[in-house]
């Protein structure tokens, strides 16, 4: 009765991801898997989503890439006004500029209050012809720059877990620049440079660079070239093709680690997943340049979740998501035992509660949604929904009816397109977003720059599978409106031509992004988690409900990886 008299649904939610966190302490057997399909491969009927230009134009950035377009994708920033703001590709922070690609392996500056990846421009590599930078290519674990040089091409695959920050040359003389000072360089025959003496060192192929600021770096070239060294530079002497790779050492005295692993580089993933019944397996294929064996950096929750790796002793990595462990291997192979997640709470109703309930029911089921906007109507369309599966709880029909009576009204005018600030397909990007968002990027939270689509749209199919799990009929009636709004944040296809891949979700890190079309100095953000698992969790309800068991179980993963992205 507290429960539903004083919190808010807000508050409430929250409580209902701490209950799913909890519940996925339990394990259960495996079975056989199955992939994924599209959920729609057309445009959305204009008839309930009329499309609609979006006023933001495609930036240059985007090169030949074509809609649809990520819009919260964890390197967002590259895309946004001038494209210079941070992304975080782990264990790295990156920034793009005109003219050269910065980058830093930060320190955790640490309060009572807060802990925070501090950005320093500790190496730049230097284009100083650059006439223009675009968006070669991406997946759901890299992005790749390409800048266009006067005579010539460098290209920077920026890979989440990678250990060396690469660079590819095309006919260009490398120069890397940092704002510490470089105390003295050796050379891979173990010759020592000292700045002040303004050497070029013999060709070398690998150097181990020491700065003032207690870090050092080994830089490898695919072949031995003159570098000349200066107390904040190392630049080539000689045209150069091929690749540049920088790693960090850390904590290890000596590069011999990395030395095994330099000649092999990971430039993109290729992504696939799939589910069973209680089961799924998610395996990152990691796309290489160069021949070797392949080293990468792995979060606590990769490895949890591994199902065999080959770990590599003497490097770790501390970062602001936990330490990360080498891994070699050209293969990450995932297996997680997903959680049945359905309508009951995992125990009874006390019976000693059930007359509070009941009459804390009594005073709220005529309760009715009155706010316009996605969210706020979200809220409250997910509070009656809630109360609707208290009534199915204890019995109460005649309330219960009542209510999901109230629901379909409501849910029908947001379906059909007949409220005020309605839903509208975004011809430019592709997405559904919110009409009065459109007109204006502050309203609806952001919605109509792709704010929260997870957390707005969860809400509404919240309250849909309420609805039909005792009235079918109106979800089959509505199907194909109905899954827009699944398409729109968990379209798990790229047959789907109309929507990004599952646009909120970081496959890396494993849990969503809220943020949008908007630029964030720290990259990219997600402040409510537990709305991120209401969203995911209303996807297993609305494929239950619908007798749709791909959705039902792409609910499942998605929730799951939320989950233990919260709990690490």
């Amino acid at each position: 009765a507290e429960y539903m008299g004083i919190f808010t649904t807000r508050e409430m939610n929250f409580y209902i991801g701490l209950w799913l966190i909890a519940l996925s302490m339990i394990c259960i057997q495996k079975v056989a898997e199955c992939k994924f399909g599209p959920f729609g491969t057309e445009q959305p009927n204009p008839k309930y989503r009329p499309s609609m230009k979006h006023p933001m134009p495609i930036s240059t950035f985007w090169g030949a890439n074509n809609r649809p377009y990520p819009t919260n994708a964890w390197w967002e920033n590259l895309i946004l006004n001038k494209g210079e703001e941070t992304l975080n590709a782990f264990p790295y922070i990156y920034k793009a500029k005109a003219d050269k690609v910065c980058f830093t392996f930060p320190t955790q500056v640490e309060s009572k209050e807060n802990i925070f990846s501090l950005y320093t421009d500790e190496w730049c590599v230097i284009l100083p012809d650059s006439t223009d930078h675009k968006i070669l290519r991406y997946d759901e674990l890299s992005v790749t720059l390409r800048y266009q040089l006067k005579d010539s091409i460098a290209t920077y695959p920026i890979v989440q877990g990678s250990p060396f920050v690469v660079t590819q040359y095309e006919r260009v003389k490398p120069e890397i620049r940092t704002i510490a000072t470089i105390t003295q360089v050796i050379d891979e025959d173990g010759k020592i440079y000292k700045p002040e003496d303004n050497p070029i060192l013999a060709p070398s192929s690998k150097v181990i660079v020491f700065m003032n600021n207690t870090r050092k770096w080994v830089v490898y070239f695919d072949k031995k070239i003159p570098i000349k060294v200066t107390s904040q530079s190392l630049s080539g002497v000689i045209t150069y093709s091929g690749a540049m790779k920088l790693a960090v050492l850390d904590k290890q005295e000596t590069s011999e680690i990395f030395d095994q692993y330099r000649n092999t580089f990971a430039i993109g993933v290729d992504l696939d997943y799939s589910v069973a019944d209680v089961s799924a397996k998610i395996i990152y294929n990691w796309v290489v340049s160069g021949k070797g064996k392949l080293l990468m950096m792995a979060l606590p929750h990769h490895v949890d979740a591994f199902e065999r790796s080959k770990k590599v002793d003497g490097i770790n990595y501390r970062t602001i998501r936990g330490v990360m462990t080498a891994i070699e291997g050209e293969t990450w192979e995932f297996t997680e035992y997903l959680q049945q997640y359905l309508w009951d709470a995992p125990r009874p109703i006390d019976p000693d509660k059930l007359p509070a309930i009941k009459k804390a029911l009594e005073e709220d089921y005529k309760y009715v949604p009155s706010d316009k906007d996605p969210y706020f109507f979200g809220i409250q369309i997910g509070r009656l929904a809630k109360l609707t599966l208290i009534a199915d709880e204890i019995g109460d029909t005649e309330k219960a009816s009542y209510m999901r009576s109230v629901l379909m009204k409501q849910m029908e005018a947001w379906i059909e397109g007949t409220n005020k600030d309605h839903l509208v397909y975004d011809s430019t990007y592709g997405g559904i977003v919110s009409s009065d968002g459109l007109a204006n990027e502050q309203n609806d939270f952001g919605n109509g720059y792709y704010n929260d689509h997870h957390f707005q749209y969860g809400y509404h199919i919240f309250a849909i599978a309420v609805i039909g799990r005792k009235n079918p009929e109106f979800v089959e009636n509505y199907k194909e409106p109905i899954l827009t709004y699944v398409r729109d944040f968990a379209n798990p296809s790229k047959e789907d031509k109309f929507f990004t891949i599952t646009r909120m979700k970081d496959w890396f890190g494993w849990h969503s992004y809220a943020s949008g079309l908007f630029e964030f100095t720290d990259g990219r953000n997600q402040e409510s988690t537990s709305e991120a698992v209401m969203a995911y969790y209303s996807l297993v309800l609305l494929g239950h409900v619908m007798k749709h068991t791909e959705l039902e179980k792409l609910g499942k993963l998605l929730l799951d990886r939320e989950i233990r992205a919260t709990k690490k």
